[in-house]
């Protein structure tokens, strides 16, 4: 093992050494039933490791690490000698892990006293700024655990050992996930608690934010379905009809939306020139603003390629934050538009959404806020979400959606419940209400969106669908045609309509 330490003594920061080190523990070299008995093992050494870690040059705390890896270690290849090796592992990366606890935004957030940061810390926090990650190799990334705004889940919480639940501070993610044989690359970017560029902290209700959905489109023409035929493949486009001008109604509600924190739209209703309509509004608008404003999505020109189903992420003053583009189009198979009224299907069996597919996904660290993931629509039924939510744990997941209903039992519900064990995210979705129109049967409720909270997964199948929380949103009168949602005490409670001022 001398070769393992001395490699590992050449790396230049404490968050390169976490990486090679949970590389290991997770290879044939660490039994997981070792690593999983060493839980108090870790702790005999873990003054000498965190006394190592104060060093303000990270390569100097790094050797001084690897020397209390190498002053305690054992070669033995008996039970114990594995076991002393599990646990040594497992502290140096607890004392590593409990460092980065000074530059966490949870930590920023609360305000808290620890002490001050070592120097490689900082410079830690300063390359996650730029680059979104602490450190990263090929495939893996090291970055702040989420969620940002509550505890994360307990290292037994899981009822299982599970070496992410381990830490509190560091999670190692994926770069990448794949989907039916394709690479889709996964990408984060940190959005500061600035007021133009950022999104500013509001600290007397971190983890409870008032979320509000808007539905813009409501009318049966509001929004238009064309069918084509393209060498016998029939496509769907949707767009917007006669007369509808979202921005407009955007800058009209922004007058009366109240105190909320964000914003959320549905998909397909917004062109470009809406956004930067949008954006004008929020930047001269004299009344409260979200923090943050998912514009929910319209089509992107693309070259002569098919347009993007793209949608954009904005602050309150109206500054991109970062976007996100469809990951897999819509087929809408005929049992569904067979209750629809949409002409000119002709012979159509399926009508296929005829985008561009990316290949990307951008996760936004939000520090005033919360880790946030933008989806839209079909990318919600990806089979990687869920171990891409399991590993960075969002505050947050946003999904703009076309449907006729956002019901429980509708799709969107039922697959926010499977999920909603993956991790501490709260999910909640949009729709505009045009598609409810369409159907050829009359549609009850003006149902505008679902919200799923996170499985207390302890707490096995008590409370069924009252440990996940779900909550309908619906407008909140014929006059304010948005409805609010809040978070609190583990619960979805509905946000009242905000007094005349």
């Amino acid at each position: 093992m001398s070769r393992l330490l001395a490699a590992w003594g050449t790396l230049t920061t404490p968050a390169d050494l976490f990486l090679v080190i949970w590389q290991h523990v997770n290879s044939p070299a660490v039994r997981r039933t070792h690593l999983a008995g060493a839980y108090n093992t870790a702790e005999t050494v873990y003054d000498a490791f965190e006394t190592a870690l104060k060093q303000d040059d990270g390569a100097d705390a790094v050797a001084k690490v690897v020397k209390v890896l190498g002053d305690y270690w054992s070669d033995q290849a008996s039970e114990k000698g594995r076991k002393t090796r599990a646990g040594l592992l497992l502290g140096a990366m607890r004392a590593i892990d409990d460092a980065f606890l000074t530059i966490h935004p949870r930590t920023l957030l609360a305000r808290s006293t620890l002490a001050p940061p070592p120097g490689w810390a900082i410079a830690a926090r300063d390359k996650r700024t730029i680059a979104g990650l602490y450190a990263a190799t090929n495939e893996r990334g090291l970055v702040p655990r989420g969620p940002f705004a509550r505890n994360t889940r307990g290292p037994l919480e899981t009822s299982n050992f599970s070496l992410a639940d381990q830490f509190v501070a560091c999670a190692v993610v994926p770069l990448a996930i794949e989907e039916d044989g394709r690479r889709i690359e996964v990408a984060v970017t940190v959005v500061g608690q600035g007021v133009a560029r950022g999104v500013p902290p509001r600290l007397g209700r971190s983890g409870s934010e008032a979320i509000t959905l808007a539905p813009l489109a409501e009318a049966t023409g509001d929004l238009v379905a064309r069918v084509r035929e393209d060498d016998g493949t029939f496509y769907i486009d949707v767009e917007q009809g006669a007369g509808f001008a979202p921005h407009d109604i955007f800058a009209g509600m922004l007058s009366d939306l109240g105190d909320t924190d964000v914003l959320l739209l549905p998909e397909l209703v917004v062109a470009p020139a809406d956004v930067e309509a949008m954006r004008d509004s929020l930047a001269t608008s004299s009344g409260d603003r979200p923090r943050l404003i998912v514009c929910g999505s319209g089509g992107e020109a693309n070259g002569s390629e098919p347009p993007w189903n793209m949608s954009y992420i904005v602050n309150g003053a109206g500054a991109p934050l970062w976007s996100h583009r469809k990951l897999v189009a819509y087929d809408m198979l005929e049992t569904t538009f067979a209750n629809l009224e949409i002409k000119d299907i002709g012979k159509a069996k399926q009508l296929m959404e005829q985008i561009s597919w990316s290949n990307a996904i951008t996760i936004g660290d939000v520090e005033g806020l919360g880790r946030c993931l933008v989806l839209i629509c079909q990318d919600l039924m990806m089979a990687g979400i869920e171990p891409l939510i399991r590993a960075y744990e969002p505050d947050y997941l946003f999904l703009p959606i076309l449907d006729s209903g956002t019901n429980f039992f509708r799709w969107p519900y039922k697959r926010l419940v499977d999920l909603s064990a993956a991790g501490p995210t709260r999910f909640v979705a949009v729709s505009s209400l045009t598609m409810q129109h369409w159907r050829k049967k009359s549609y009850p409720g003006e149902q505008i969106g679902v919200a799923v909270g996170p499985r207390n997964i302890a707490a096995g199948d008590a409370g069924a669908d009252g440990e996940r929380m779900a909550q309908e949103i619906v407008c909140e009168s014929a006059t304010r045609r948005h409805g609010s949602i809040r978070w609190r005490s583990g619960a979805w409670e509905t946000v009242p309509e905000p007094k005349p001022k």
